[in-house]
């Protein structure tokens, strides 16, 4: 009376996502259910003429003792890359070279908070930007893996010292 195949644990959710599921056998099958009917809302809501796809770009940042420190950034567009240093935005380009100029191992995280404050700086458009308010995230073994917003007085310390910086190199030239 047993037939081959008769209770599946593996199912193909759409031709991208599939299902492995362990237990009872009925509950499998209502769990399989509700996640395909999830996903189905997410598609149909995301497919009508009143949705459109987020115009925002999404970084997500991590740290642990085994693989240090990971940064993913996520496009409007759903798709998904890890990066060492990344940019976005609308001077990008320009934040991008200033960046792989940075031999990034190099710095501990204060310096990196006044390279990228640097850089932040360096690339704005001062005659429409005035009033740019530097906001930064660090995580990492300081951290102990925890996301933090970096202290405003570590920020400040960091706008003083990328102005004088910046100050420095205008009279080089």
């Amino acid at each position: 009376m047993y037939e081959e195949n008769a209770n599946p644990r593996m199912f193909s959710a759409n031709e991208d996502i599939g299902i492995a599921l362990a237990g009872v056998y009925p509950d499998c099958r209502a769990l399989k259910d509700y996640a395909c009917n999830e996903l189905a809302e997410y598609v149909h809501v995301f497919t009508l003429g009143i949705s459109r796809p987020f115009g925002a770009s999404a970084f997500f940042t991590s740290w642990n003792e085994k693989d240090g420190g990971k940064l993913f950034l996520v496009e409007p567009s759903g798709l998904c890359y890890e990066y060492k240093a990344w940019a976005v935005g609308k001077h990008r380009q320009a934040a991008k070279a200033e960046i792989e100029k940075l031999k990034l191992e190099e710095y501990d995280m204060k310096d990196l908070v006044k390279e990228a404050a640097r850089i932040i700086m360096a690339i704005r458009d001062e005659n429409k930007d005035k009033d740019v308010q530097i906001e930064l995230g660090w995580v990492g073994e300081h951290t102990e893996g925890k996301h933090q917003t970096v202290p405003a007085d570590v920020v400040s310390a960091a706008e003083e010292w990328a102005h004088a910086k910046l100050d420095e190199d205008d009279m080089d030239e």
